[in-house]
């Protein structure tokens, strides 16, 4: 830990030495760091309360030794010398209620009472502080034993649920799915059992669709009070080269402007359309532009592409840009786009069918609500020593529930606890090996 980059100790600046007395509190100090985590260490693997006892012995006569020649670890003296280290809080939270002492003087000067220096040691002087984590044998209800199964294991375990309440599974599912609200669904496509958290929401009407094939009554009924309400055509918007457009509609518009037929496709694989006017050919040219026809500037459009104008090669030189030509083109681009605007709802039929198609394919999910209220995070210090709050329970519950999270959460919020629980309850659950 004294380790530097100096090659001669002779290089080091004076006032980055310690001196013998700060290196002998240093040590003092990491000594003390040891036992601490020996000891939350030895509870966490369920020692023996013998073994407990005899290490906490250890670790409150260093502490006691440390103070009563040093003083309180959180003294500012002494805190400075643990600060810089990795695990050094763990050191300091050795000790709770830190207050520095008052002087007259500074009584005087700050309107504050005098007081003597003070500081109570932590609970794990006195008592076991990581909880023994003991299963629960029993449930009172099935919706007891899903909340504990879920609390263990992070999804519907139908077979320890059973053992919990002594009953069958089908009987749990009975209970489960009994009420106005079931609590449990099972997935036809996956065949696998989801709580209601978790089974309504999402793609609710692909499920939706799955459910009726299935023939499933209770799912279908509850995906259908769950469903998105269905968007308006006011609050639809369509743009030029829309991919969930029919490459119909885009013939149909070609069609509008010049007035002849025209094929259009999409192709998936490489993002783009294709336009192919019919052998009549276009009947007027009032959308194209010197040098650009209504098929080459929509086409262009369609793929997001630029429109340019090029002059034709000569015998002197290549083709080259036409930046008048060009000009005229892109403004006839922009009024297309304008027109496209005003032509794609104006018709009734054309207006119900893309609204429809929007609805089918984007207006389709659900936010999930994550509750983690029924976590107990075995291995937790109690509550008395750090509760979670409502908010980060649930968000714990939301980092079992899926692999990818971002917490957002506004600094004092607690995200650093959430984050080291979540890490720690999915390891525990056998989901991560290696959490950082």
């Amino acid at each position: 830990y004294e380790r530097t980059a100096d090659e001669n100790e002779a290089d080091i600046p004076t006032a980055l030495r310690l001196g013998a007395k700060r290196l002998e509190r240093r040590q003092k100090l990491v000594r003390l760091r040891d036992h601490i985590k020996r000891q939350l260490t030895l509870e966490a693997e369920d020692k023996p309360a013998a073994v407990l006892e005899s290490s906490r012995k250890t670790l409150r006569t260093a502490y006691e030794a440390f103070v009563k020649d040093h003083g309180p670890v959180n003294r500012p003296v002494n805190a400075t010398l643990v600060s810089n280290m990795p695990d050094g809080g763990l050191v300091l939270a050795s000790e709770l209620n830190y207050k520095a002492p008052v002087s007259k003087e500074q009584a005087a000067e700050s309107g504050l009472d005098t007081r003597k220096e003070s500081v109570n040691p932590a609970p794990i002087m006195e008592r076991r502080v990581v909880p023994k984590y003991e299963p629960q044998t029993k449930a009172a209800s099935s919706a007891d034993a899903l909340i504990i199964t879920l609390s263990e294991r992070g999804r519907v375990d139908l077979e320890r649920m059973a053992a919990l309440v002594g009953k069958t599974e089908e009987q749990v599912v009975e209970e489960l799915q009994g009420g106005d609200k079931p609590l449990i669904f099972k997935d036809p496509e996956s065949g696998t059992w989801e709580t209601a958290n978790s089974y309504l929401s999402g793609q609710v009407r692909k499920k939706l669709v799955a459910a009726k094939a299935a023939d499933m009554t209770l799912n279908v009924k509850a995906l259908e009070a769950i469903q998105p309400a269905l968007w308006t055509a006011d609050q639809v918007t369509v743009m030029l080269g829309s991919t969930w457009v029919p490459p119909a509609m885009y013939a149909q518009f070609y069609e509008h402007l010049t007035g002849g037929r025209a094929r259009a496709s999409y192709a998936r694989a490489t993002n783009t359309f294709n336009l192919v006017p019919g052998e009549d050919g276009p009947r007027h040219g009032d959308w194209s532009s010197g040098g650009a026809p209504a098929q080459y500037i929509l086409s262009r459009l369609l793929n997001s592409q630029p429109v340019v104008v090029m002059t034709p090669a000569t015998r002197d030189e290549g083709p080259r840009r036409d930046d008048e030509l060009t000009s005229m083109a892109q403004l006839m681009a922009r009024g297309m786009v304008t027109e496209f605007a005003d032509w794609v709802f104006r018709d009734s039929e054309r207006r119900s069918e893309l609204t429809a198609i929007f609805n089918d394919k984007y207006n389709t999910r659900v936010q999930r609500q994550h509750d983690g209220q029924h976590l107990i995070l075995p291995g937790k210090v109690p509550d008395e020593i750090l509760s979670m709050r409502r908010h980060q329970k649930n968000t714990i519950w939301r980092g079992i529930a899926e692999r990818f999270m971002l917490i957002d959460h506004a600094v004092g919020a607690g995200k650093t606890f959430t984050g080291i629980a979540r890490a720690m309850e999915r390891r525990r659950m056998g989901l991560y090996k290696k959490p950082m």
